[in-house]
């Protein structure tokens, strides 16, 4: 848990991008996933792509949201991951899976974490 501590201590003090959506961007969608489903293909886990290899690692009972930020009926747009829900607060994690890679990498199958 430390080791992830501190990956995503570095990922804030370099000052990650965040864009703000344009304004014609005006329709939001929204997908939500207990970690637990987002091990395998499933309904849930197709808006959480690069988290089947993340999910070892997570708490399978909390909540993952991602969501998209888009023009009406537009395909693309601005996406955002990583927002869970931890007991009594929201904390973002974006893309976690880019984050904390290297560490998965050391750790087989979740094992130590």
């Amino acid at each position: 848990m430390e080791l992830a501590r501190d990956a995503f201590d570095r990922f804030w003090k370099a000052s990650p991008p965040v864009r703000t959506p344009d304004p014609a961007y005006s329709e939001l969608s929204l997908w939500v996933a207990p970690a637990g489903m987002l091990d395998r293909e499933n309904l849930l886990s197709r808006q959480f792509p690069g988290y089947r290899g993340l999910a070892p690692w997570l708490d399978p009972h909390r909540v993952w949201l991602a969501w998209r930020f888009a023009k009406p009926g537009a395909l693309g747009g601005l996406s955002y991951d990583g927002l869970v829900w931890c007991d009594d607060h929201w904390a973002w994690f974006p893309r976690p899976y880019l984050v904390l890679r290297e560490l998965a990498a050391k750790i087989p199958n979740g094992s130590g974490a």
